[in-house]
Order: C-alpha cells, then sequence, then structure tokens
C-alpha cells in the first residue's frame, strides 16, 4: 500500500482510502490507473504520450483526454492546478507529481517478501550434495523431460483455445465491438453529423467557444477536404419577412440530407429566442477541391415558433417531417407530422402522453415504423413502435433511467441507443431489449444525436463534454474580480443554492463519481462532501430556507425536506429518510421555492401549463393547489413579503398579509388579497429569483442567453448580464451564484466495422 498526503492506494485491492477514516472513496476505473501511475513514478515527469499508452493502450482517444482524466483526477484528491499539492502540470513536458509517496508493507507482505527472497537466492548460496548417484541424476534429468513436456502440452493447449476462441467471434461479426475512427478535430464543438447519400461528403454543425451562433460545414472525408458553407440565398416563401436573415447561416441542426439533381437538399431546424423555422436549403455541392459549397436557395417549410421542437426526422418517402413538441412551451410533448407539399399540420393518434410525453422519435430506414421515446413523471423511458400503416402500437424496451435518443438500426428491426452513464457505449438489441451487444466505446462523454450511413453499416456520432462551473456574478471575498469562477475541471458542479446567514452554498457535484451534495464557501475555494449515496439521484432543484434550517430537494418528481445540521458534513448523509417526503407529484416539477418561511412553493405541469403547488410544512404537511398562479417566490430578506407569477399574463404579485395569509385561499381575486407590482416578466422566462427587492430572471434572445435584475421598489432600471448556458442560479443578501457553461468541446465519429 501506498501513502500519499491525505490517501492510501492499496494496489492489490485497487481502491483508494481516506487516511482518518480508511474510507473506500469512489473512483473511476481509469482514474485509478492513472493515479497508479503517477504515484509509482513520484517527482519524475511524466509525457503525455506515456500516459496515454498505459491508461488508453490500443485505444483511440481524442487529443484532450489527458486534461479531462488529470482534471477528474485532481477534483478527487481536492488539488488545485494553480497551487498544486499532488499532481504538477510542466509546460509541455507533461505532470510531475510532487506528494512524497511512502510505501506500507503489512506483517503478511513482509513474511511473503522474505520467502521469496529465500527462493530466490542465487546458485553460489546454494550447498550442493557432494555425492550424486547415476540413479538420482536419472531422476533428475526425468523430471526435467517432464517439465518441458508439461510446457509444451500447456502452450499447445494456450494455442488451440486462443484460435478456437478467434474463430467463433471471427464467425459471428455481432459479437465482435467496432472501432471509431475521428472525422473533425477542430477546437469548440462539431455536431449534427449527416452524411451525404454518396457516402463521402459529411455535413455538420461547428460551434466555436467565442461564437454562440453555429455554422454549416462540408468536409469529404476521403481527401480530408474542409470547407464552410457560403450563403447565397434565393427566398421562396412569404415566411421571409418572419425570418431574421442572419438566423439562415447559423441553424441549430441538421435533420437529413438527400440528393437533387447534382445538388444537395438540407432540411434544416434553425430555433433562437422566440424565432423557430424549419427550412429546406439547395447546396450546390464542390465539384472540384477549389470550389466552395454554396446554398443557392432556401424555402421556408414552417414556423415552429408557437411550439417548442424537442425532436424532428425526415420521412423521405412521404416527402414528410414527423416532430415532438411542447404545445405552449410545456410538457407533455405530442407528435406532429408536416405535410411538406401541402403544407399541412396534423397530430399523430395516440395514447394520450404523461409526464414528459413523447419527447424523442426516429423513422426506420425502410419507412414503416416510427420509433418514440416516451417518459413518464417516474424518469423512466418507454421505448414505443409505431407502425405508420396500421397504427398499431409495440411496447419496447422500458428503461429505469430517461433516456433521450435512440434509433432504428440499418435493418429496421433493432434498435441502436446509449449504454448507461457512467459507460459511454452505442448498445444494439432487439426492440424488446434482448440480445443487447456492445457495438462501439468511446472515452469522451455521447452527445446525441447518431445517424445511419448509407452504407448499410456503419454509423456517424458525436461526442460532447459540457464544462458547467459555479461561478460569482458579485466580487468574492478571495477574488475581487466582477466575476469570480469556480474551478471544477470537466465535473459537473450544479444547482448552486445560497445560505442567507453565512457566507456558505450548496451545490452538486460529480467530481466523486456519481452525484453528491457539496458544501462551498463565499470567501474561499475550498468545498467538502456531504453526502455518500450509493446511487446517483436525478436533482431538479435545491432551496434553502429564509432561516437556514432547512433544504427543499427535488429528485424525480419528489420534494423533500433536509434539516442543514444534516448536511453538515460531519456525518455523511447516505441515503434520504422516506419521512423527508413532503410532496410526490405525477407530473414534471419545473421549479422550486418558499412562500415565507414555513411553505414550499413548487411548479407543476398540468395539462400543459406551470400550476402552483403549496404544501403546509408543519406536521399535517398540508398540499393546496393555487391554479391560477404559475410561480411562487420569496425574498429572504423579507420572508414575510412572498409572490406569485399569474399563468398566462406573468404578472407578478406580492402578498398583503404576509405569514398571516390563511393557505386555503386559491387567490382567485388578486385586487383584494395580493398587491400587484405591475411588473410583467416576458413569456419565454425561466429561472426567477427574488433576493433584497430585486427580482432576477433569465431569457434567451436570439440564441443569447441573459441574466435580468428589476428593482421592484422601481427605483433603479434594470439590468442585463449575457451568460453561455445557464443551468440554475441563486441571489441571497446581494451575492449572485450561476451555474454556467464553461466551455464546450467535441468531435464528430464514424464507426469502421
Amino acid at each position: 500500500m501506498y501513502q500519499f498526503g491525505e490517501f492510501i492506494f492499496d494496489d492489490s485491492q485497487q481502491t483508494l482510502l481516506a487516511v482518518g477514516s480508511k474510507q473506500a472513496l469512489s473512483i473511476e476505473p481509469k482514474l485509478l490507473e492513472l493515479l497508479c501511475l503517477f504515484i509509482k513514478k513520484p517527482n519524475a515527469t511524466i509525457s503525455r504520450e506515456e500516459i496515454l499508452e498505459c491508461v488508453w493502450a490500443d485505444s483511440l482517444v481524442t487529443d484532450n483526454a489527458v486534461n479531462k482524466m488529470v482534471g477528474n483526477l485532481r477534483k478527487v484528491l481536492g488539488d488545485n492546478a494553480k497551487n498544486p499539492r499532488y499532481i504538477q502540470t510542466v509546460p509541455k513536458r507533461g505532470y510531475r507529481f510532487i506528494c512524497s509517496v511512502t510505501l506500507e508493507e503489512d506483517a503478511h507482505e513482509h513474511k511473503q517478501e522474505t520467502e521469496n527472497k529465500v527462493s530466490e537466492a542465487p546458485e553460489s548460496a546454494v550447498i550442493q550434495a557432494p555425492n550424486v548417484t547415476k540413479e538420482n541424476s536419472q531422476t533428475q534429468q526425468y523430471s526435467s523431460l517432464n517439465s518441458l513436456q508439461r510446457i509444451a502440452f500447456a502452450s499447445f493447449i494456450a494455442i488451440f483455445v486462443f484460435y478456437a476462441l478467434s474463430n467463433v467471434f471471427k464467425g459471428d461479426p455481432s459479437q465482435q465491438e467496432g472501432h471509431s475512427l475521428a472525422l473533425t478535430r477542430g477546437q469548440g464543438v462539431e455536431f449534427s453529423p449527416v452524411m451525404h447519400p454518396d457516402n463521402e461528403h459529411l455535413f455538420y454543425l461547428k460551434k466555436d467557444n467565442d461564437n454562440r451562433r453555429p455554422s454549416l460545414w462540408l468536409k469529404n472525408i476521403n481527401t480530408a477536404v474542409t470547407q464552410r458553407v457560403s450563403l447565397n440565398l434565393n427566398l421562396k416563401s412569404d415566411i421571409e419577412s418572419d425570418i431574421n436573415r442572419e438566423m439562415l447561416a447559423a441553424p441549430n441542426e441538421i435533420v437529413a440530407v438527400s440528393v437533387q439533381g447534382e445538388d444537395a437538399q438540407l432540411i434544416l431546424h434553425e430555433e433562437s429566442g422566440d424565432i423557430c423555422v424549419m427550412h429546406r436549403a439547395i447546396v450546390r455541392m464542390p465539384s472540384t477541391s477549389n470550389e466552395i459549397p454554396v446554398v443557392t436557395e432556401v424555402d421556408p417549410l414552417f414556423d415552429c415558433s408557437d411550439k417548442r421542437i424537442k425532436d424532428v426526422d425526415y420521412h423521405p418517402q412521404q416527402d414528410a417531417l414527423y416532430y415532438s413538441a411542447q404545445p405552449e412551451n410545456f410538457w407533455p410533448n405530442h407528435i406532429y407530422v408536416f405535410d411538406i407539399k401541402s403544407k399541412q399540420h396534423r397530430l399523430i393518434e395516440q395514447v394520450a402522453p404523461e409526464g414528459w410525453g413523447y419527447h424523442s422519435i426516429d423513422i426506420s430506414p425502410d419507412g414503416e415504423k416510427l420509433l418514440i421515446m416516451s417518459t413518464k413523471s417516474d424518469h423512466k423511458t418507454q421505448l414505443l413502435a409505431l407502425n405508420l400503416s396500421t397504427n398499431e402500437l409495440v411496447d419496447g424496451i422500458k428503461f429505469n433511467r430517461p433516456v433521450y435518443h435512440a434509433i432504428w438500426h440499418h435493418d429496421s428491426e433493432q434498435i441502436l441507443y446509449y449504454a448507461e452513464p457512467p459507460a459511454q457505449q452505442i448498445l444494439k438489441s432487439k426492440l424488446n431489449g434482448d440480445d443487447a451487444t456492445v457495438l462501439i466505446s468511446v472515452t469522451d462523454q455521447l452527445s446525441a444525436k447518431v445517424s445511419r450511413m448509407f452504407d448499410m453499416q456503419n454509423l456517424l456520432f458525436s461526442t460532447q463534454t459540457e464544462n458547467y462551473d459555479n461561478r460569482w456574478l458579485t466580487p468574492s471575498n478571495s477574488n475581487r474580480n466582477s466575476s469570480s469562477a469556480i474551478p471544477n475541471s470537466t465535473v459537473f458542479d450544479g444547482h448552486p443554492a445560497l445560505f442567507h446567514h453565512s457566507n456558505q452554498y450548496l451545490f452538486t457535484s460529480q467530481r466523486s463519481g456519481i452525484t453528491q451534495l457539496f458544501i462551498g464557501s463565499f470567501a474561499n475555494e475550498h468545498v467538502k462532501i456531504v453526502t455518500s449515496f450509493t446511487e446517483s439521484h436525478s436533482i431538479g432543484d435545491i432551496s434553502i430556507s429564509p432561516n437556514d434550517e432547512h433544504v427543499l430537494l427535488s429528485i424525480e418528481e419528489k420534494v423533500y425536506l433536509l434539516p442543514t445540521s444534516e448536511l453538515s458534513g460531519e456525518h455523511l448523509m447516505a441515503n434520504i429518510d422516506a419521512d423527508s417526503l413532503v410532496y410526490l407529484s405525477e407530473s414534471p416539477i419545473i421549479a422550486l421555492d418558499w412562500l415565507g418561511g414555513d411553505k414550499a412553493a413548487i411548479t407543476v405541469v398540468k395539462s400543459g401549463k406551470p400550476t402552483l403547488e403549496v404544501v403546509e410544512l408543519n406536521e399535517e404537511r398540508t398540499q393546496s393547489s393555487w391554479s391560477k398562479w404559475a410561480y411562487g417566490l420569496t425574498d429572504a430578506t423579507k420572508p414575510g413579503d412572498w409572490y406569485v407569477i399569474e399563468q398566462h399574463s406573468h404578472r407578478l404579485y406580492r402578498s398583503q398579509n404576509g405569514e398571516t395569509t390563511p393557505l386555503s385561499w386559491d387567490y382567485s381575486d388578486a385586487a383584494d388579497n395580493l398587491v400587484d407590482t405591475h411588473i410583467a416578466l416576458p413569456q419565454s422566462f425561466y429561472l426567477a429569483r427574488i433576493d433584497n427587492g430585486t427580482l432576477y430572471f433569465v431569457t434567451s434572445v436570439k440564441g443569447q442567453e441573459y441574466l435580468h435584475s428589476i428593482s421592484l421598489n422601481g427605483n433603479e432600471k434594470g439590468t442585463s448580464v449575457p451568460l453561455n448556458s445557464v443551468y440554475r442560479f441563486d441571489a441571497s443578501r446581494e451575492k449572485l451564484i450561476i451555474n454556467d457553461v464553461a466551455s464546450r468541446n467535441g468531435d464528430i465519429y464514424r464507426t469502421v466495422f
């Protein structure tokens, strides 16, 4: 065993232990391999090439895999790249393990080592018998001969087994895992890959970290010639007046590619803020490597701004678009079909969706079936296959987790889907899940979507790593910059919730493997873990009471009330007590806050509308549905002043009597029971908070997200701060912390079968 700093590495058991508690820490196998390499070569500079050779031998990985693994290992060890205690970066050379390492041997290991030393003594130390008889000599020769024969026989058996197994797997290609080949390696993210029917030209989208708008690219995978698609537009529809011309240069998704004479026809989905459009673009393909591909005309198909599109697929035989969408921008999702020739929409006949509804789809290559992903409020996805001719619906796999993407295999019978994280694999199975095999494995995180190549065998897929971090939009005590990021490498830090009477905040992170709760500080960058969950939880929201004594936690449409004293870190919380459950929903929960100091404000989506559910957090835990209202908010600096947002108008109202107001009121008459603040939030707002008399909320305008602040006293003008891609934020006593994307990286791959 090796001891270094605050840890012990047990090489024989391949476990990492904390020195004090001797408790095994959760750590990925690849991180253990990297750690083992470091501690066995302390103070030696280890190159990136050596790390790749030792940890990813015979594997194809992206260029930044080493950076990510080292960053994740630093987080497990609680190390800081700028002020390292364990792993030091040696610029342009590699990394060095700078912590002293002590080898610990127990009594058994020492005894075994002593015995090994005796058995391995050199010949000069062995006393030979002076008189060896002929019989003894013959016996020794016979014994030696038998040893050689045994070795030869064992070698023969090993070779036989090797070739037998090789022939077995060679004879059954379905049991072989394929290889992947990177098609792009640029900075930023390349995504939405679709192959031209010639299996030579790859269309994809590219988005740099410093450019918020994606661009359309074309690559010849045989010659490696890569070109940005130019625009020479000739708009053909009356929708032209409703489309921002600039948007046509920045599609969000390539839905499909087909051939139109010598040109390519692309179906593109473009969405930005309140603008959403589906259109068909004609691309003049280059005839030489020097010729630039050009979009010569664009035909807008339909305006989708009245719905929130979740997924879309093109049916070439019908010349139609099938898509899933949220009507009125709220769950559940339904499935529609748009006939391109008649310009008509119709709702696909289906059983009424529940929970999230029908969120993802895929049309089979033969055009006969539609694969549907349906997820209810239990966060478990059911695969369904709809026969487009008979309307017959067949149940497929029922997953114990949410599945966001699956497609038909080339044979239109089997299906392809992602393995459960942390494995990054594409699996193939029958519709019901039988005969599941691994098609491909990668080291980076897989991102939607997978698409089929036209060779009836291979696939295109992409990887994407989003680095979400928590950062202060107000200066911390340790960093007086206007915006201070909290380092987190590539792990997902999220759901920041501020305490109101201390400098601490609660958040979730995967830095120890599965999602756990951590406590951080406004004053410094130190964090400590407060839970030891053995299974990952899908956490939706965290909200801390105005007096800091309780935490509301939503997990998979359940809301729990936890005392903050149990989240101090002194004794790690291993599981959440069932008695802590205060609310169970059959509909998705999209927001969580407090009403005053003793009521939970829970926003659920009912019949496609956000509805406020209020729970009295006393022993009876009385529940009431405030159907007129969508959201509830509390200003922790004045807990008696709580607020509600009206469903349709999004007008903000304040309580008139504070804590004395009876819970049973539904507040149908706002004029008598509530005070109108004369503030109406935009229809597309999300993630609202109130602190110290200021309203904060997020909107998206032309693909750019903004955090807005408006004084409820009307004394100051509102301000807006641009964001990258906000996940959550919180505000308390003029401290503001936001969970936002710091960077994105991703590449496009193809399988090789």
